[in-house]
């Protein structure tokens, strides 16, 4: 295929594909325009020729065909209408053209020969022109949108037959037909009087459909009529006139496509000369404003006529309900009055049967014109406007719901009983002109024996059946027309009352036969559809909830036209879109709504119970009064979409469930609050919510060790580990995070349950690399010069002065290297020194050991939990082997004799086994010896480590001083961890903060025994060292408190002395003035020295009392040091 016209296929594949499938529906529709205008050509000629008969039909007007005509033309025009405002069609059918081209410009190529050929077709050059013929035809009877045109611009002055004899000498007067051109334009005027007197009323049916049909036959008579002749004014005004009375025809039911008389006058029958157009109104150049107004007067009165029109329907339905029942005609039949009171019935159920078409059809014209004007003179639709459009459609939902399926059966059967009341009618209004007649035909007074014969013809239908088909009906109609002439029934005689009378029994007799189509037909909300982007917003603004399952129902009125071509393709997308809009406007705000009230009524509860209230929380619906609408969406059971159905409770509670169980995954300490919430679902919409089958915070389930394992060097830097219990925990939460994370046996064996034990070797070998990489950092650190010489330095120090500091390694060096090594410099992020992070670098290398501890210790778990279903390992294995031996021996039957299993009486016994039972025993048996040798074996994991790096690491010199930065890196970790604890008490959780950190011990006792030196550590006596310094610091202390204790009693002696002393004094009464000034100053100054030491006590209990607080701290940190290290130092016992 070329290039090009791969191009043109890619991009516009879709359009041609399309318009390809309708190819045959276009070709049924040219069939059927060409069968209309073959209908219209010899009922126009028929008519015509009647017309010239000045004998038998003078005086007799065939209304019923010229109805029929108008009928006609209006359906041409509807077609036109159709095809010319479909921009997609058009498209669709320009790239088309282009295809069918393109093949003509490549008919000698292969690719082209090979398509027709596939299609079973001859080849290109035979084929095309045949197709490009045919499609000629389409385009010019169908898609140029000419189909009025072309009926009103046939020859009707020669008949179809003797066109195709070529003998035109037959020729049936038409355009110079006087007498039939009146006719039309009479019937013109009656059809406009009748119609523009029932548009707008309560009684209004299709008297909007019937000035297309004006339009048209108008229209028709000006391009039928002689060039010569002059059109009437007055009539053309009248047929203006309709724009004015109704500024927009809506056509095709719920497609609501806009028509506009004006326009279509303007172009078929232009304003004739003899016509001032200033008389015109509205005039031919204002139309587009004359529409923007009309569509603003809509809009202003749109609420009120919704209104008004549901205030009706109401009225309406009580009708209904309280006159089509079975037992009310069941009921009527009494002793007295029987017959009389079933007619009464009748009649009163066949005038509601009427009325609900006319109110349907009110329903329908507002929302149809509304949309038409609004898509015609694009004006944006008001959103005060879309809870009256969700009104309307709900107002057509229910009538048609009432009529066509709620009483269906009933109506069924009133029907025909409500046909046949007005066909006895109509034959009473037909009796005294046929009374008449014969009498004047049995005194020979009178030859219309026509009309007699008709009044007898529309006798026979109305009596022989109880059905009303088209045909008959039609026919009924030309009776009525024949005998109901202008000289039987004359102008102002009882005989005109009679026609008068009978037209309108006629019209209602058409209207009830044809009842249930017409009711469908109106009823039609496929508007939705077509304007779909007022699907969202009518359901979001649709007032009452109650309106739901008729807007749900009125979404699928166009459901048999989208499955017109026995296909999916088109209705799946629309059922999406409809779905979409229920769930954006509906469903999900009221899920939303109903989540925000549980969570505020489960606060409100958890308020209550923690303030002691015992006062429940009142009920949920009295709190949403602005959503009470929304709620009722929980009444229904179902709600319909085309095929599909959904249950609002059971999406409403699937939501939840969601919601509950993702942030309780998210959040498992508030698992609490949403089992509450559950409960209250329960109790205040009675939403029945499945159990989420969550731990509720169980610690089973932690981090997976796969992720650990993969994220070794992050896990080891924000966990610390617990040698006891053998737990990491979290140093810092998350921000935001209510819970810290912990990591113990049982999470890990929950993850080897998932991933199996060969993990456990895996585990090993990233610990492995990753130990590699921490213990490159640790080599660079003790190579470091000024590292080497202080360490260096100390050994030499301590080496010479063993003695002297009892072989105890002195407190106060270590603190002093502290401090020279905090010289080197502070980071600036956190405030380390180079000592603080080579000791969160042995923190972090005992972690990782601490995690292969852990993961050892969660297969021995593991395996003991799986070990518990076998009661007996030597009875499992036997028994597995013997199936082992069974499979294994029926493969050496092939070569063997059959006395080969007589040897082994086991085999005899299980010879019956199935080959599937065999095989089940031989996976048994493999599960089994796996199970056991795990469990029986217990691999050392530190040992192998060990090992690895001890060749590594045990031949560098820079090395051998290590033991001598312990007492320093001791001394580290026991200021840290005091910060850490004080920590844990604050809110503030912006550092780390942990009680525990065991992984510095354990990382201490590895690198210990990997260098080979335990044993130098010893020597040094660390721990006596600090217990010695923590034992004079607190007789130091003791000292102090005595110190303390004994001037606190000095100064109270004093002060009693001074007391005695100014109380000898006091009895001389009679002493000068001067011996009084003098006590009441020393008294004076007594006090004040009492206030001065009063204040030093305090502030010097104040910091005894830290320091003791200090010194207890500081004791018991070292001590769990000192345990921890002895403790961590026996898993490496045998390496040194």
């Amino acid at each position: 295929m070329p290039a090009d016209l791969e191009e043109l296929s890619e991009t516009n594949v879709e359009k041609e594909i399309t318009f390809g499938h309708f190819i045959s529906f276009f070709q049924e529709l040219a069939r059927f325009i060409q069968r209309c205008h073959t209908c219209a050509h010899n009922l126009v000629q028929q008519l015509a020729a009647l017309s010239r008969s000045k004998n038998i039909f003078k005086g007799v007007h065939f209304d019923t065909a010229t109805d029929s005509l108008a009928e006609l033309l209006a359906l041409l025009v509807t077609i036109d209408v159709a095809i010319l405002r479909n921009d997609a069609l058009a498209d669709a059918w320009t790239e088309y053209k282009r295809i069918i081209a393109r093949l003509r410009s490549s008919s000698k190529d292969q690719w082209a020969n090979d398509i027709f050929l596939e299609l079973g077709e001859q080849r290109v050059e035979q084929s095309l022109p045949q197709f490009e013929f045919f499609l000629g035809e389409i385009d010019r009877i169908v898609l140029k949108g000419t189909c009025f045109r072309a009926c009103a611009e046939l020859d009707f002055e020669h008949t179809l037959e003797s066109k195709m004899n070529n003998e035109l000498d037959f020729v049936v007067v038409v355009r110079d037909n006087a007498i039939l051109l009146a006719e039309f334009e009479r019937a013109v005027k009656i059809k406009l009087d009748r119609a523009l007197a029932l548009v707008g009323t309560a009684s209004e049916t299709d008297e909007r459909l019937q000035l297309v049909q004006v339009a048209a036959l108008y229209c028709f008579i000006r391009r039928i009529a002689p060039a010569k002749s002059e059109p009437d004014p007055k009539l053309y005004r009248s047929v203006w006139s309709i724009e004015k009375h109704v500024p927009v025809i809506t056509l095709v039911g719920g497609r609501a496509l806009p028509f506009f008389v004006a326009d279509f006058l303007l172009e078929h029958a232009p304003p004739p000369p003899n016509v001032l157009l200033k008389k015109i109104e509205p005039l031919p150049n204002a139309l587009d404003n004359t529409r923007r107004e009309a569509c603003k007067r809509l809009d202003s009165h749109f609420e009120t006529q919704a209104k008004a029109l549901e205030l009706r329907r109401l009225t309406f339905l009580a009708k209904m309900q309280a006159r089509f029942q079975r037992c009310v005609l069941q009921n009527s039949n009494q002793q007295q009055n029987m017959t009389t009171s079933s007619e009464l019935l009748l009649e009163q159920r066949g005038a509601l049967l009427l009325q609900a078409l006319a109110l349907a059809q009110s329903h329908a014209s507002l929302l149809r014109s509304c949309v038409a004007l609004h898509v015609a003179t694009s004006t944006p639709f008001a959103k005060r406007a879309l809870s009256s459009f969700a009104s309307l459609i709900d107002g057509l939902k229910s009538i048609e719901a009432c009529v066509c399926n709620e009483r269906s059966a009933v109506i069924a059967e009133s029907l025909s009983g409500a046909l046949k009341a007005l066909a006895q009618a109509l034959l009473a209004q037909l009796g005294p002109l046929k009374l008449k007649l014969k009498e004047r035909h049995r005194k020979k007074k009178n030859n219309r024996l026509e009309s007699l014969a008709a009044l007898e013809a529309a006798s026979v239908l109305l009596t022989s059946s109880q059905t009303f088909s088209s045909s008959r009906l039609h026919i009924l109609g030309l009776c009525l027309c024949l005998a109901f002439n202008d000289t039987t029934a004359p102008e102002n005689s009882s005989e005109r009352k009679c026609k008068e009378r009978a037209q309108a029994l006629a019209r209602r007799l058409t209207l009830l036969a044809t009842f249930e189509t017409r009711m469908h037909r109106i009823c039609d909300a496929s508007t939705l559809y077509w304007s779909r982007e007022l699907l969202e917003p009518t359901l979001t603004a649709i007032g009452n909830i109650q309106r739901l399952p008729h807007l749900l129902s009125a979404a699928a009125d166009i459901s048999h036209v989208l499955l017109a071509n026995s296909s999916t393709e088109l209705l799946e997308p629309w059922k999406r879109r409809v779905i979409t809009a229920l769930d954006t406007a509906i469903l999900i705000p009221l899920c939303h709504h109903i989540e925000n009230d549980l969570r505020v009524r489960a606060h409100a509860l958890g308020a209550s119970r923690n303030s002691k209230n015992t006062s429940a929380p009142s009920n949920g619906q009295k709190e949403i009064s602005d959503h009470s609408q929304l709620l009722q969406v929980l009444k229904f059971n179902n709600l319909c979409i085309l095929d599909e159905m959904i249950q609002p409770r059971r999406y409403v509670a699937a939501y939840l469930e969601k919601v509950f169980y993702d942030l309780t995954v998210v959040a498992l300490h508030d698992w609490a609050t949403y089992a509450e919430m559950r409960a209250l679902a329960r109790q205040s919409y009675g939403l029945e919510l499945r159990e989420n089958l969550l731990p509720m915070g169980s610690l089973d389930v932690g981090l997976d060790i796969l992720r650990i394992m993969q994220n070794i060097h992050v896990f080891v830097s924000r966990f610390s580990y617990n040698l006891n219990q053998q737990t990491f925990i979290e140093r810092r939460p998350d921000r935001g995070s209510k819970n810290v994370r912990c990591i113990n046996i049982r999470s890990i064996a929950a993850s080897l349950k998932q991933h199996g034990l060969g993990v456990c070797d895996t585990t090993v070998n990233f610990t492995y690399q990753f130990l590699t990489q921490k213990f490159h950092i640790f080599s660079q650190f003790l190579y470091d010069d000024y590292i080497r010489s202080h360490l260096s330095k100390e050994r030499r120090w301590f080496r010479k002065h063993r003695i002297a500091c009892d072989s105890m390694y002195p407190y106060g060096r270590a603190a002093d290297l502290v401090r020279e090594i905090r010289k080197l410099g502070i980071s600036e992020n956190d405030g380390n020194s180079f000592l603080d992070h080579f000791r969160i670098l042995i923190t972090e290398i005992g972690n990782a050991l601490g995690y292969v501890r852990m993961v050892r210790s969660a297969g021995a778990e593991f395996c003991a939990d799986a070990a518990q279903f076998v009661p007996s390992f030597e009875q499992a294995q036997s028994m597995a082997n013997n199936c082992a031996n069974i499979i294994q021996n029926e493969n050496e039957e092939e070569e063997k004799n059959d006395d080969a299993f007589e040897k082994n009486a086991q085999v005899d016994d299980n010879q019956y086994l199935s080959s599937a039972t065999k095989g089940a025993g031989k996976n048994l048996a493999a599960v089994i010896q796996n199970l056991s040798k795990n469990f029986a074996e217990g691999r050392d994991y530190f040992q192998v480590l060990v090992n690895v790096f001890q060749k590594v690491l045990g031949d560098h010199e820079h090395l051998t001083n290590f033991y001598t930065i312990v007492p320093a890196l001791c001394l580290s970790w026991v200021d840290c961890q005091l910060v850490a604890k004080d920590r844990v008490f604050k809110q503030s959780r912006s550092k780390d903060a942990y009680f525990t950190d065991d992984g510095f011990a354990v990382g201490i006792a590895y690198i210990l025994a990997i260098l080979d030196q335990g044993n130098r550590f010893d020597s040094l006596h660390w721990f006596d060292s600090v217990k010695a310094k923590i034992l004079a610091d607190e007789a130091e202390l003791e000292q102090r408190l005595a110190t303390r204790e004994r001037k606190r009693k000095a100064r109270e002696h004093e002060q009693e002395q001074q007391k005695k002393k100014s109380s000898t004094f006091s009895f001389l009464s009679n002493s000068t003035s001067s011996t009084n000034n003098s006590t009441k100053t020393s008294a004076k100054a007594i006090e004040d020295d009492d206030d001065d030491d009063d204040d030093d006590d305090d502030s010097g209990a104040r910091a005894l009392q830290l320091t003791a607080r200090r010194i207890k701290a500081t004791k018991r940190e070292n001590e769990l040091l000192f345990f921890s290290i002895s403790g961590a130092r026996v898993f490496f016992r045998r390496t040194e």
